[in-house]
């Protein structure tokens, strides 16, 4: 088994700078120009697995459109939630307040102080699932 990860395409939101997490934002021209010109010989997949989100099923439908292939939606693919940062815009340590602070030092110290996030532990067993069940469904591809 061969798996090729990608991100999303350039949002609305990245544009301005504001978290999305579960939240959406629709891609830019420019995001829909660069993945339609993608190579399909870069992209050639069996299968195409996406985020249930927007930005996600965006970029899977025209990767999907090039590659001729299908797509399977899974929640499990969604970015992290960033509780009640989501649909900000991002601020630094200093004027963001506590909660940018936590936001900010996320990959030294767990977002404990930030309302709504999701826990490391439940974003990593729900990726992990994720992982398991298709080196299951394609093993020895």
């Amino acid at each position: 088994m061969k798996l090729i990860l990608l991100r999303h395409g350039q949002t609305q939101w990245n544009l301005v700078n504001k978290l999305q997490g579960w939240r959406d934002s629709s891609l830019t021209p420019q995001a829909k120009r660069q993945l339609s010109a993608l190579s399909p010989a870069l992209i050639k997949s069996d299968v195409i697995y996406s985020s249930d989100l927007g930005r996600a099923q965006s970029t899977a439908r025209i990767i999907a459109n090039i590659s001729r292939t299908h797509i399977i939606t899974d929640t499990r693919l969604r970015e992290r939630c960033f509780g009640v940062l989501e649909g900000k815009q991002v601020l630094d340590n200093v004027s963001g307040g506590t909660f940018w602070h936590g936001y900010h030092q996320r990959y030294q110290a767990k977002m404990t102080s930030v309302p709504g996030v999701e826990k490391e532990q439940q974003f990593e067993q729900r990726i992990n699932s994720w992982l398991s069940d298709i080196t299951a469904r394609h093993y020895g591809n």
